[in-house]
């Protein structure tokens, strides 16, 4: 048993989470730091208020419902609560796997890497349809094909690492062809101009993935949810472990959304910031910048990656390089949009690199 875990381990070693140590600016996993930590502060001390941690979680989970449901028009029974997005995509494929002898997964690549990672080491087959590098586009024709023959389909709008946003028609077209889920991950929907909301109402397939953690900074209590079809969320809940969210999780998010018109105002900076950035980086020659519609920023390095993210290190600057992300020997950053303070640092550092 030893020796196989032991192999198990060997094998997937580069599955592991690293903490960056010395990361003074935190820029490498999207969190929100735009909202003030005293705002913070206020939520928790309300949401301890309201709770006795003697009791397992009952109301609260409910409450919750219906407050997401009202902020975002949604019927309260088509939400169920989960431990952060990561555990909405697992509880997708066991669904999936409950429904599939040997379940076929079809995944945007690149993107978040938990949706290949959940199905591959459950033993699922995973195919995938291909971003070009180009310009982050999708051929409609191949991912529909594609599309046909799976059980579950995972989408990412705005997408991550890319940052853009996928075009309606491609997510319309893999809709109506898919045999299963289409799984709509929409971690970044508030910073983007065009949140798809309204494909949820228009098929019954379509299932949205959310969370707590980008625009209301929540990221550290770990809160998401899905919004699926009555039947497919009775069949998810029905799934769940008992007790996965716990009361001050859950009274954190009710007191989110009691301010949520406060929190939501951070988002318009982080979208101004984010303008403001992608503009001074694109005056760094060896980057290439894209427009993103998330709270981060994406950059392809023309020179050597390793020197860059040495020089913002060595200023306590961490950031997230990708390598082979479209063809061997290729190089991006990903840099959480920062507050105006640290953009100046930060494109500081990047126009010293030679």
């Amino acid at each position: 048993m030893i020796e196989r875990a032991r192999n198990f381990a060997e094998e997937y070693r580069d599955l592991e989470y690293r903490v960056e140590k010395g990361c003074i600016y935190p820029l490498d996993k999207n969190e929100n730091l735009y909202i003030p930590r005293e705002t913070m502060k206020e939520i928790m001390a309300r949401a301890i208020e309201r709770i006795d941690p003697r009791t397992y979680p009952d109301e609260e989970e409910e409450e919750l419902r219906e407050e997401i449901a009202k902020a975002y028009s949604l019927n309260s029974e088509s939400i169920v609560l989960t431990n952060g997005g990561d555990e909405a995509i697992d509880l997708l494929l066991s669904l999936t796997g409950s429904l599939a002898k040997t379940p076929r997964i079809a995944i945007l690549r690149p993107s978040f890497p938990m949706y290949s990672i959940r199905s591959l080491l459950r033993g699922y087959r995973v195919e995938y349809i291909e971003l070009s590098e180009k310009n982050f586009s999708v051929d409609v024709e191949k991912a529909v094909e594609i599309a046909s023959r799976s059980d579950l389909v995972f989408l990412c709008s705005p997408n991550n690492p890319t940052g853009n946003i996928l075009p309606r028609e491609l997510i319309r077209a893999v809709a109506e062809t898919s045999k299963g889920m289409v799984v709509l991950d929409q971690a970044y929907r508030e910073f983007s101009e065009d949140p798809q909301d309204d494909l949820l109402e228009k098929f019954d397939n379509i299932v949205a993935v959310r969370t707590f953690s980008k625009a209301y900074g929540l990221a550290g209590l770990r809160l998401g949810y899905i919004v699926a079809h009555r039947d497919i969320s009775r069949a998810l809940k029905i799934l769940r472990l008992p007790f996965q969210l716990n009361k001050f999780t859950l009274a954190v998010g009710i007191e989110a959304l009691g301010m949520r018109d406060k929190l939501l105002r951070y988002v318009d900076e982080v979208k101004r910031a984010r303008k403001a950035l992608v503009s001074r980086l694109r005056n760094i020659d060896y980057l290439e910048t894209y427009d993103t519609q998330t709270n981060f920023v994406f950059s392809k390095i023309y020179i050597d990656p390793h020197r860059v993210v040495r020089a913002l290190k060595g200023e306590g600057i961490c950031v997230k390089l990708y390598r082979g992300l479209f063809k061997s020997g290729d190089s991006y950053l990903r840099i959480t949009t920062p507050d105006d303070r640290t953009i100046e640092l930060l494109v500081k550092v990047l126009q010293n690199v030679y």
